[in-house]
Parts: C-alpha cells; sequence; structure tokens
C-alpha cells in the first residue's frame, strides 16, 4: 500500500507541496520570532521592561520580589535613605511565588544582592490554576536562562514542545511589545526603580474577612518558596520574608503565611508578619484598597522595614523570628 503511494504521482506532489509549505512556515516563524525577540528586549517601560531588567541587567543591593503588594509597599527611597544601599523592587503584578522564585535564580545566577526581601501574600500557597498561566511572561528568557525553565514547565506538559517555535514565547504581547518600545507606561503608570506609587484614600470602613478562609495548600508552590529561601542562603544573600498590611481583619492567620513562616524558621530565616500591624491596618487612610497600601503608608511602613533591618544587622541577629504581629 505504501510502496503504491509513493509510486502516485498525485501523492509526490501532495507531499512535494507539504514539504514546501512546512519550509515556508518554519522560515517565517523564524523571521518573525527573531523581529518579535529583538522588539521585545529593546522595550522601554512597562512590566516586561521591568522584568528584563531584574532579570538580566539589575546589579542592586537591596532587592525585593513578590506581587503588587511588593511592587506597591517598598518604597525606594526609605531603604536608600535608611540603609545607605542602592535598591530595586522586582515585584510584578498578578505573579506570585512561582514568578518571584524563577526570577531570583536568574538574578542570583548573575549578581548576588547583599539584602532581598520576599513579601509573600494570603493565599500564596493555594492552588490556582492562573499563578500556573501567568508564568507566560517568562516565555522570552526560556531560551537563554535554563535556570527558569523547570518553573516555566510548570505550565504544562507541551511547553518545551511549544518552545520549539519561535513566535510561541511572544504570541500574546504584540500589543504590550509595541507600546513598552514608546514611554507610553512611564506616562501612564509612573514607576520609580521599580516601585508604583498610587496616592487614594479608602472611604470603607474595615469589616473582618471571612472569606475562603478553609482552602488546600499547593505543594508546587510551596516548594517554590523553599526553593527561593535555599538560593538566597547558598548565595550568602540576607533574606528577610515579610508579609506586609492588609486593611480588613483577619480573625485567623492565613494558612500560608503560618506555613511559610514555618518553612523559614527552619532555615533560619527572618519572618516578619505585619499583615496586621495596628499602625497601618484598619485605617482607610493608609491604602487605596482593602490590600493595597498608598503610598504616604508605603513610605512609613518602608522606613519601619529598612529601621528593622538595620536593627537587626547590628545587633548580629539574623537569624528566624516568631511572628511579630507587626509590633
Amino acid at each position: 500500500m505504501l510502496s503504491q503511494l509513493i509510486a502516485n504521482n498525485g501523492f509526490r506532489k501532495f507531499l512535494q507541496r507539504l514539504l514546501i509549505f512546512l519550509l515556508v512556515l518554519f522560515a517565517l516563524d523564524f523571521v518573525v520570532g527573531s523581529v518579535l525577540r529583538k522588539l521585545y528586549f529593546t522595550q522601554k517601560s512597562g512590566a516586561d521592561y521591568e522584568t528584563i531588567y531584574a532579570i538580566e541587567k539589575s546589579n542592586e543591593e537591596v532587592m525585593v520580589f513578590g506581587s503588587s503588594r511588593a511592587r506597591n509597599h517598598y518604597h525606594p527611597e526609605a531603604f536608600e535613605k535608611e540603609l545607605g544601599l542602592s535598591f530595586y523592587n522586582a515585584g510584578r503584578n498578578g505573579n506570585f511565588i512561582l514568578y518571584s522564585n524563577a526570577v531570583a535564580q536568574a538574578v542570583l545566577k548573575r549578581h548576588q544582592p547583599r539584602i532581598v526581601i520576599l513579601d509573600v501574600v494570603g493565599h500564596e500557597f493555594e492552588y490556582y490554576a492562573p499563578n500556573y498561566e501567568k508564568l507566560s511572561v517568562l516565555l522570552p528568557f526560556y531560551r537563554n536562562h535554563p535556570e527558569i525553565r523547570s518553573t516555566v514547565n510548570l505550565r504544562g506538559p507541551f511547553e518545551k514542545l511549544k518552545l520549539g517555535f519561535q513566535v510561541y514565547p511572544f504570541n500574546s504581547m504584540l500589543l504590550s511589545v509595541g507600546l513598552g518600545n514608546t514611554e507610553f507606561y512611564n506616562k501612564k503608570d509612573p514607576v520609580i526603580k521599580g516601585y508604583s506609587p498610587i496616592n487614594r484614600e479608602l472611604t470603607e470602613q474595615p469589616i473582618v474577612d471571612t472569606v475562603n478562609l478553609h482552602y488546600e495548600i499547593d505543594s508546587v508552590q510551596a516548594k517554590s518558596y523553599e526553593e527561593f529561601i535555599v538560593a538566597c542562603k547558598q548565595a550568602g544573600v540576607q533574606l528577610y520574608i515579610i508579609c506586609s498590611p492588609y486593611f480588613n481583619k483577619l480573625p485567623v492567620r492565613d494558612k500560608s503565611i503560618v506555613l511559610a513562616e514555618q518553612i523559614a524558621e527552619q532555615h533560619g530565616v527572618p519572618f516578619w508578619d505585619h499583615s496586621q500591624d495596628p499602625e497601618f491596618s484598619w485605617n482607610p487612610k493608609n491604602f487605596y484598597d482593602v490590600r493595597h497600601l498608598n503610598e504616604p503608608a508605603s513610605l512609613r511602613f518602608s522606613k519601619k522595614i529598612a529601621e528593622k533591618i538595620k536593627a537587626s544587622q547590628q545587633s548580629g541577629d539574623t537569624d528566624s523570628q516568631p511572628s511579630e504581629s507587626g509590633n
């Protein structure tokens, strides 16, 4: 049967056309992918630019990792003034420990900051499919940064195969890459060394937040958190893990925060729980929404944390400490 097909002129023409089509397809993929890659890494503003800077260019002495709460709560002015060290905030909106760990692995391979702050959040280790899907922001780095591949591969079993195509890492970034090559994002959302200031005050009063107190811990994300800690310790970096203030009252400590503290203690890393810090929490003047401090409050919070770091280093007490509940 196969020999008859091969001998058939019509079938051979079909194979030739298929081969030509595939060659053209791969050539287009290579050319378009190469153009998009160049445009991606020449961005001047925006979240992707900040990730590029953190992974490939950062050389600051103090670096912050985490989600939007990291990005909004740690003000460079306070840390540079109190510690006398250069500062960069590598937090990214909507991305949590999986992203933070991957970026930290890339940073530590190239550069060792003196101090690293990891901001953890409530529900940090809850299984949530978008936490894996959002690792797509790291796809452009997959080719040249083998240290992040194990994290990116968590997106799915076919990720390695998909990444054989040059266009794939950028197929949902066309608009953002285009805008990133302009000053659009800088004008829309001013950023100071990775820190994003927002000035607004809540008008509502705090409530007792009982939403989603019970959930299952995702062991993959908990493992990623521990990998972050181990990488910092092996690099000789002084790591501080912090849960920054929330607006609403929490009836019990979030189980991810409890687990994060336990793991930090096992590794001798300071863990400071400010999630219910009376200096900030429950006061609408300190928040622009229930999860994020506004700029004046973030500056005061950053000063408080910088002073604590300075005091702990001067006393030589950088071992893990019990939860301080904002004290």
